[in-house]
């Protein structure tokens, strides 16, 4: 990411927090926020040299939340044992790590710290793609390949949870309504065979998605579904749940500042730069259009 624009991004978030979530925050502390509040993380791929700063991440985030399962029927539980009052029903602030796309280096790399802490995860899975390096990851770096059927069977049961991710990976807005099922619904049917268990959860590729494709994901039997705009959910709440980009490389402030919901201002902030565009477009192509209409007038009254 663009180093400048992420501070920008950094120094809107602390604002964000201290006049809108800081209150917030502390009727969750305090145990007086009635309805739990959940921030889900979303990670691609952990590279080997990553590590050591995922742990940390990890660590951090059994500080300041508890851990969530998103597969517990919608009910938020604390999982783990490092966390204050390990099992027992969340409150507050919890955090769910969710992995998209399924590459290896999450299995080589980030499964042995979400084991060791006892955090669980879940791994969206592009069920064409595994085993290969998918098209839309650039180059042919290792890094990219998608677990094969075997390394996903391999996954612990009890902390790692499989998920869909569709079928091709496509821009779903786009396909058919036909093919829309299909991608659904026939990548949940390829993992239940795989895995043995229900897939319930599904997340939109490249986080595209509409009221089609949320009606086609009840159809396709989903309980849950998954975008990437950075918005705490309140997971009983229905769907779609928001999620948070994180990368390992994610400094102290900056991932502790995502921990906390605080980048939930972005969507706005994207709504607010359609708007100023199309505004601004329509604006102009006035502005042309009359000078268009300007031109043609001189031009006749020259004539």
């Amino acid at each position: 990411m663009n180093e400048p624009l992420r501070s920008i991004k950094v120094l809107i978030s602390v604002v964000y927090w201290v006049l809108f979530l800081s209150w917030r925050d502390a009727l969750g502390w305090a145990g007086l926020l009635r309805r739990p509040r959940c921030v889900v993380l979303l990670y691609h791929g952990v590279q080997r040299g990553e590590r050591e700063q995922f742990e940390w991440q990890m660590r951090l985030l059994l500080k300041v939340a508890r851990p969530v399962r998103l597969d517990s029927g919608g009910r938020l539980e604390n999982t783990s044992k490092h966390a204050p009052g390990g099992g027992r029903p969340l409150s507050g602030l919890g955090v769910a790590v969710t992995f998209d796309d399924g590459f290896v280096s999450v299995a080589e790399n980030a499964l042995e710290v979400l084991a060791r802490l006892n955090i669980p995860a879940v791994i969206f899975m592009p069920v064409a793609s595994m085993g290969k390096t998918p098209g839309w990851c650039a180059g042919p770096d290792s890094d990219k390949r998608i677990m094969t059927e075997e390394q996903l069977k391999a996954l612990p049961a009890d902390l790692i949870s499989i998920a869909s991710h569709s079928i091709t990976h496509p821009h779903l807005p786009e396909v058919d309504s036909d093919t829309l099922i299909w991608e659904m619904t026939h990548s949940r049917e390829r993992l239940e065979a795989m895995t043995g268990k229900p897939v319930r959860l599904f997340s939109y590729p490249f986080g595209e998605w509409s009221s089609r494709e949320e009606r086609a994901a009840r159809e396709a039997g989903y309980e849950k579904t998954f975008t990437i705009e950075p918005v705490p959910s309140l997971l009983d709440a229905g769907s779609p749940v928001g999620r948070v980009c994180v990368e390992p490389g994610d400094g102290p402030i900056e991932f502790r500042l995502k921990l906390l919901g605080a980048y939930r201002w972005m969507p706005w902030a994207s709504l607010l730069k359609r708007v100023l565009k199309k505004n601004a477009a329509a604006l102009f192509g006035r502005q042309e259009q009359a000078l268009l209409d300007g031109k043609v007038t001189r031009t006749a009254s020259d004539g």
